[in-house]
Parts: C-alpha cells; sequence; structure tokens
C-alpha cells in the first residue's frame, strides 16, 4: 500500500466527460444525464483515491448543479 501523499507510477484515469447544457432534454429526467454525470465523478474521485492520488481540482471535475 502506498504512503499518503506518494506518487503513484499507474496513470490516472481520465475523468468522465462533463454533459454540455444543451444535452438535456430539460424535462425533469430521473435520473437526469446530470445525475448519470456527478455519480460516474464520485466514482472517479474514489479511483484516484484508491490509487492514493488525490483528484486535481480542475473545472470538468466539479459537480453540475442545474440552478
Amino acid at each position: 500500500m502506498s504512503k499518503p501523499g506518494a506518487r503513484s507510477s499507474i496513470a490516472p484515469p481520465p475523468p468522465p466527460t462533463r454533459p454540455e447544457p444543451h444535452e438535456c432534454c430539460g424535462r425533469g429526467c430521473c435520473p437526469c444525464i446530470f445525475d448519470y454525470y456527478n455519480d460516474a465523478l464520485a466514482r472517479w474521485r474514489e479511483a484516484m483515491r484508491a490509487l492514493g492520488m488525490e483528484p486535481p481540482d480542475i473545472m470538468d471535475a466539479k459537480p453540475w448543479q442545474n440552478r
């Protein structure tokens, strides 16, 4: 097991692709395409931490909030 803060030699998995606002149909689906994205983003963050990496703070890694 790697030490906290230690870098892994494994390439990090790419984050999920964030849907564009126009990809939502706007009908209030449950789950919405953005719910699927947020779930995939949470799994990606867990995978990054399992590899001993801290998920980067990048624009594409921010949860979608439809407000």
